[in-house]
């Protein structure tokens, strides 16, 4: 039974279908860039191209086959509420609609790819190419330091990079997004070449947090972490949820 069902949702996800290649090449691409500045015409492009893609693809799959929905939509009614009491609603749309409803498409999308080597391989390739953009535009921010709002780059190399360094904010959701399936795989893989590969890759991401001075990151590190040992912990039978909600 266990096999018929795995067969019958890799028949639905068909990761040779077109736009399953053009979804991997999105959501590569928006994760290569999410930590970055200056790119929010590219990035509202790729989340549409993405949620169009992911519903054209996986159809009703999407929402069936996908337990973070529900989670999802609560805390987006939630936010969405709270625009009401707002002192500035417009204010409070936008940080929703970037900090939020962008997320959550590129969240679940992903929850769909990881489920197929291609998809997997993308998201890998993307997250891999975000996280080297981030080092070497917070590098050169600490070494070139420019003022985020400035409308132009300063001309060179280090210029372009300091101008690209992105809000810290943009790169929290970033470090938010990859570091659970990292988690993942440093607390359960049994390949060591991997897990060493993962614990460099969150030393990189502690890096970050420093040299940016963001507290959250830092704290979106630590959060995800206590986050996902709790949720394994209770899928696995080790914690019961009587226990985590009374704590």
């Amino acid at each position: 039974m266990q096999s018929l069902t795995a067969t019958v949702l890799d028949e639905r996800i068909d990761p040779r279908g077109n736009a399953f290649h053009a979804l991997c090449v999105f959501v590569g691409t928006l994760l290569a860039i999410l930590p970055l500045a200056h790119v929010t015409g590219l990035r509202n492009t790729l989340v549409v191209f993405i949620a169009g893609t992911a519903v054209l693809h996986f159809r009703t799959a999407l929402w069936k086959d996908n337990p973070t929905l529900l989670p999802w939509l609560a805390w987006l009614g939630f936010a969405a509420l709270s625009i009401l009491w707002s002192a500035l609603p417009e204010v409070s749309f936008r940080s929703f609609r970037t900090d939020l409803l962008y997320p959550f498409v590129l969240f679940l999308a992903s929850f769909m790819l990881v489920r197929s080597r291609r998809g997997r391989l993308a998201l890998t390739i993307g997250a891999g190419a975000g996280t080297l953009m981030s080092l070497a535009t917070t590098i050169a921010a600490a070494i070139a330091p420019i003022d985020p709002k400035a409308h132009a780059p300063i001309p060179g190399v280090l210029g372009w990079l300091a101008w690209k360094a992105g809000d810290t904010v943009d790169l929290s959701t970033f470090v938010a997004f990859v570091t659970v399936p990292l988690f993942l795989v440093l607390l359960t893989s049994r390949n060591v070449l991997y897990r060493a590969a993962v614990a460099i890759w969150l030393v990189a991401f502690a890096v970050l947090g420093i040299m940016s001075e963001s507290r959250t990151l830092v704290v979106s590190l630590f959060m995800s972490l206590a986050c996902f040992v709790i949720v394994l912990g209770l899928l696995r039978g080790k914690l019961h949820l009587r226990s985590v909600l009374a704590v």
